[in-house]
């Protein structure tokens, strides 16, 4: 008798802990499949960034077609970038590639630019950099020229801006020269490296 007790308080402890067990089973399946649900419902949150509609060439001025929004998820969003109302008429630092986004090193804002006046980008030495201020005027000049005679290509040109790449490697620096010189700049670097030189004030 008292055997057939002991087994009836095992059996019904055993019942008890079975039907506890399978309501918990059964809310942690509801819960993970509301997780789930949840999970796949939610919308990653993105910004909508600047960027650029097609490849730009160096010193090129920026229309309004050739930016475009592109989403970004917030971690990967670049910082400084621009607001797209402000970029266009901006001329661009560096070549960019599609798709890639403005920021306040991608593009420049020209200082005071008259009619028939372009900006000219040079890239100098972090060192020789370091020694320019806006304002400033330079002739730029072709280092390759075998004659005694600096090869001049630009005389007395305002500096406009001077934007640092951010490492010792060397920056840009942007001159105001006429559309014709500014186009001289542009091809003679495609063959030799250039440099400024300081000069007069005109």
């Amino acid at each position: 008798m008292l055997k057939s007790d002991y087994l009836q308080r095992v059996e019904k402890i055993a019942y008890f802990l079975l039907a506890r067990r399978r309501i918990l089973l059964a809310v942690f399946a509801g819960l993970a499949a509301w997780s789930l649900v949840s999970a796949l419902a939610q919308e990653p949150e993105y910004v909508l960034v600047p960027v650029a509609a097609r490849d730009l060439p160096s010193a090129a001025k920026v229309s309004s077609a050739d930016v475009t929004m592109a989403r970004f998820l917030p971690e990967h969003a670049p910082k400084n970038q621009l607001a797209r109302n402000d970029i266009p008429s901006m001329t661009v630092a560096g070549p960019m590639r599609r798709g890639e986004p403005f920021t306040d090193r991608r593009v420049i804002q020209p200082h005071g630019l008259s009619a028939g006046e372009n900006l000219a980008l040079i890239d100098v030495p972090a060192s020789h950099a370091r020694l320019l201020r806006v304002g400033d005027f330079v002739d730029v000049v072709n280092l390759t020229t075998e004659s005694a005679e600096p090869d001049i290509i630009a005389r007395t040109a305002e500096i406009a801006s001077i934007e640092k790449s951010g490492t010792d490697a060397g920056s840009t620096v942007g001159v105001i020269v006429t559309a014709e010189r500014a186009h001289a700049i542009m091809t003679a670097q495609l063959h030799a490296p250039m440099t400024v030189l300081p000069t007069n004030t005109p």
